[in-house]
């Protein structure tokens, strides 16, 4: 009985797929190649358009000839059958191939076809604050009402920001203030993005500034991550068929095989360690052939081959006024080999003029060197200012776990900003030229990672000098780090030496002021459970100079997955214990903090929230999370239910949450799980949002109920294990299990029941029950 009913199960499940054409999640070795359209016919073989077959990155399938894009192609014609499975309950098709035949591409990235444009909708990411505080001595209280929002409109593919903030304190003007406005689009097709409006320059190599205008820039976060992160491209020859290995810190980080002839390793990507590389040949003779390609991880290096640019057009602005600068910049940056990127940059307008040249190379054993320099000169009818800014950075990584990074920048008195120049009076005088303009910017800072259970060591120098004066600034920090199970603590140590010149208004005498000021800090981290939720315990102490400067101890705690709270007490030289509190809550629609301090001789109190709020053809969603890439969770019917276990993104009565936050262009996984009884068929889902775009991804769900009961044949004997049941209009309702124990799945229970006992034979069931007799006839 165990083989028929097992034989009849499997023609039931076979006959479930009808044929017909359905979107599906395909998936090569488990890995999400994108939604397509599959075609199953009456033998349950599975077809795909013929223009998709090489989205799937198998070898196998590349080399597929003979089609047209629209025609239906059978995949078992060129895998094996076996690799090829369709589930009809989550509508996904997997297909299983060796390793060797999957094209290599970086995980989450996705072609551009797959890229998902997004809906259009209105939205504000919100964050508001108000603090009020109370001083007993003084009488003088003072309060504050903050209120932040990061506004858009998308229509389709374009895109309308927002950035303004509205402050308000006690007895003092109202401000309304906008940092940007400006609408976007993104072009795949040349890989950037443009912009019109009030905007920042964001360029690479020029000092940034506002402006209102024109701004196209190449998106490098539309690329693989292959192209756009530093690694050498690796080239190379076989003398025969050999295996290449490239490996870093004795490590293998990348192999393959190759046959005899020319190579290239275009797509290692980093590993975070910052050593230089060592690739091996071993070719089939057994001979080994090993050289040493040096790499270093540096700001500015781009990959042989790879470039990027930029080009602005408007008018500057200065904070929020608009000035009568009309100027048009540009910059280019291209990766010649593994050792070398160049830069180039124009800054043109009617009365200024700035030109830079750039460059980032890699030197063996060495390291990595940056350096720039830039040309400014101003020509207006008040004022003639001509100089240059030259900037050089140095950074290497010691195999000893040593990271060594210094920079130094130098201007020359004549040199201007376009920001600057548009304010000229403010920096030259007619009595001494050009006013405590920065003159030299000196950083050195040094990373010592120590042997296992000794942490980690930092240093670093900071100075900088002006002309036109001697003042000078000068800070050294040192610090210590380290853990011991889970106790973790820092060591800070830092000294600051500061001198100023400046003239006595009365007797017109020029003195000089020196201030040195040093101080030690020690903090504490100590984590605990309390009722199976996670807390802390911190503590510092810091002293300035030989005196003692404030202590402080505080205790956090996670009440509910949802809800934080904190306790703290403070003790500093200039006023007696301070005692807060600060709680956090996150409902589905915001999220609320409270805030209370309590002093000698004042007191204070705040309360804040913030989130997300979004307007589309779905409805009004909210969420506690704020961000700029929104996906809608539409799951209908299902209620409760998080999405990749986050309680912040649960589902509402309608079956919908908000997620105000995604990685554009590149995959995005969501895992929806519901504990109320209802289905979610295929609860994996992926999506590749455009930058800045609404998406929205629909689960199919099943919201009916389950019956359990008890039938018999009209023997009195238990129905055959795995027979399939059926409602009048022929829908599958559920199965037969052990026992003559039937399950079934609808709406309502069913008055009437077919039971496929085999697939010639049947019975019927009515008057369906519960807890009574059924009797299959």
């Amino acid at each position: 009985m165990v083989g028929a009913s097992a034989k009849d199960f499997s023609q039931e499940q076979k006959s479930a797929i009808s044929p017909g054409i359905y979107s599906a999640d395909v998936f090569v070795n488990r890995e999400w190649k994108g939604q397509y359209e599959v075609k199953i016919d009456a033998t349950s073989a599975v077809y795909v358009n013929a223009a998709h077959l090489k989205r799937f990155d198998i070898k196998t399938l590349t080399t597929v000839t003979g089609h047209k894009d629209a025609d239906w192609v059978m995949l078992a014609q060129y895998l094996d059958a076996r690799a090829v499975v369709f589930h009809h309950d989550s509508f996904r098709l997997d297909i299983t191939v060796p390793q060797a035949d999957v094209i290599a591409h970086d995980k989450n990235w996705l072609p551009p076809e797959l890229w998902d444009k997004g809906i259009s909708g209105l939205y504000t990411n919100y964050n508001l604050l108000y603090s009020k505080s109370r001083y007993r001595n003084s009488g003088d209280d003072q309060s504050y009402l903050y209120l932040s929002l990061n506004s858009g409109f998308n229509l389709a593919d374009w895109h309308f920001h927002d950035n303004s903030y509205y402050y308000r304190r006690q007895n003092a003007e109202a401000k309304w203030v906008n940092r940007s406005r400006y609408l976007e689009k993104s072009i795949p097709a040349i890989d950037s993005t443009v912009t019109i409006g009030d905007n920042a320059s964001n360029a690479n190599w020029f000092d940034s500034f506002n402006f209102r205008g024109l701004g196209v820039k190449k998106d490098l976060t539309m690329l693989p991550d292959s192209y756009r992160t530093y690694m050498p491209v690796i080239k190379g020859n076989a003398d025969s068929n050999a295996v290449i290995k490239v490996l870093q810190d004795g490590k293998i980080i990348y192999q393959q095989s190759v046959p005899a002839g020319p190579f290239i390793i275009a797509d290692l990507m980093p590993t975070g360690s910052r050593s230089d590389l060592t690739l091996v040949i071993e070719n089939a003779n057994g001979t080994t052939n090993s050289s040493v390609i040096p790499y270093s991880a540096a700001s500015g290096m781009l990959r042989s081959g790879s470039s990027d640019w930029l080009f602005n057009a408007g008018q500057l602005r200065t904070g929020s006024q608009l000035d009568k600068c009309y100027f048009s910049q540009a910059e280019y940056t291209l990766g010649i080999n593994n050792y070398l990127t160049m830069a180039a940059g124009a800054l043109l307008s009617s009365k200024y003029k700035s030109g830079l040249v750039g460059t980032s190379v890699l030197v063996p054993y060495v390291g990595t060197l940056s350096a720039s320099f830039e040309q400014a000169t101003l020509h207006d009818a008040q004022s003639t200012a001509s100089g240059n800014k030259s900037k050089i950075a140095w950074n290497r990584y010691f195999s000893a776990n040593t990271n060594v990074t210094v920079s130094l920048t130098h201007k020359n008195p004549g040199y201007l900003t376009l920001n600057e120049s548009d304010s000229v009076s403010e920096y030259i005088s007619d009595k001494i030229g050009y006013q405590a303009q920065e003159k030299n910017n000196l950083s050195i800072s040094v990373d010592q990672r120590l042997p296992d259970g000794y942490g980690t060591l930092s240093a670093s120098i900071y100075t900088v000098s002006y002309w036109n004066t001697r003042n000078k600034s000068t800070q050294y920090s040192l610090g210590w780090s380290n853990s011991y199970n889970d106790i973790s603590w820092n060591l800070n140590a830092g000294r600051r030496l500061y001198r100023e010149n400046y003239t006595d208004d009365y007797s017109d005498d020029s003195n000089v002021k020196y201030y040195d000021e040093s101080y030690i800090s020690l903090s504490l981290s100590i984590p605990f459970t309390l009722f199976e939720r996670p807390g802390s315990i911190t503590s510092a102490l810091t002293a300035e100079g030989k005196n003692y400067s404030s202590s402080s101890l505080n205790w956090n705690q996670q009440y509910a997955d949802n809800l934080r709270y904190s306790l703290s007490l403070k003790n500093s030289q200039n006023e007696k214990t301070t005692a807060g509190g600060f709680v956090s809550w996150d409902t589905p629609a915001a999220s609320l903090t409270g805030n209370a301090t309590r002093g000698s001789n004042y007191s204070q109190y705040g309360a804040g929230a913030s989130g997300s709020i979004l307007v589309s053809r779905y409805g009004v969603l909210t969420s506690p999370k704020t961000g700029s890439n929104f996906v809608i969770i539409d799951a209908p019917g299902v209620s409760g239910a998080r999405v990749n276990g986050n309680e912040s993104f649960t589902t509402n009565a309608s079956g919908k949450t908000l997620i105000p936050y995604a990685k554009a262009w590149r995959k995005n996984s969501y895992y929806l799980r519901s504990e109320a009884g209802s289905d979610v068929l295929g609860n994996i889902k992926q999506i590749a949002p455009w930058k800045g775009s609404i998406s929205y991804v629909k689960y199919i769900t099943d919201t009916r109920q389950t019956f359990s009961l008890r039938a018999t044949d009209a023997q009195g004997g238990a129905l055959i294990f795995g027979a399939s049941i059926f409602d009048r209009q022929g829908q599958a309702l559920g199965y037969v299990a052990q026992g003559g124990l039937i399950y079934i799945k609808a709406e309502f229970l069913p008055d009437y029941i077919l039971i496929k006992t085999d697939s010639k034979n049947s019975c019927i069931i009515r008057n369906v029950s519960l807890a009574g007799e059924n009797i299959c006839k």
